[in-house]
């Protein structure tokens, strides 16, 4: 290779670093649906109570895995509760989360607000995949997104 030549081969070579393994492509997963006001619709396993619950969505036409992504009702603490290891969506699939404090398998550590709040979710480096901010809700009816 010519001495001038390189430069420009060096450079090409760091914007192709940069572009396919510095940057992150997010998933096309969405807060589809939630409920945060259950009182006797859907009993969550394990606990049989009537909890907060809400589901992503995956639009991707490959499988997600969720696992190590965060997920918080507070946008001032994005790794508010860690999504463990077991959670993988399929294409056009749902996963669903039940929001009663419990902090065990797919239950959060945290609640919904009735009054209406925000709900989002963080890749594993902290990047916004998505956030959902909902209104007052009522007693057994669900607020869902039309990405599905």
């Amino acid at each position: 290779m010519r001495n001038s030549t390189l430069p420009i081969f060096i450079i090409s070579c760091l914007l192709f670093l940069y572009a396919n393994v510095f940057t992150q492509t997010l998933p096309k997963v969405f807060i589809n649906e939630i409920m945060a006001d259950n009182k006797t619709t859907i009993q969550s396993p394990g606990f049989n109570e009537y909890a907060d619950w809400f589901e992503i969505y995956n639009s991707e036409d490959t499988t997600v895995n969720l696992a190590g992504f965060y997920l918080t009702d507070d946008f001032s603490e994005p790794q508010k509760w860690q999504v463990p290891v077991d959670v993988i969506i399929e294409p056009g699939g749902f996963a669903g989360f039940w929001a009663d404090g419990n902090n065990n398998g797919n239950h959060t550590n945290f609640s919904l607000n009735t009054s209406g709040e925000q709900l989002a979710l963080y890749t594993i480096d902290g990047q916004l995949v998505d956030s959902l901010t909902f209104p007052e809700q009522y007693e057994d009816i669900s607020y869902g997104r039309s990405p599905d």
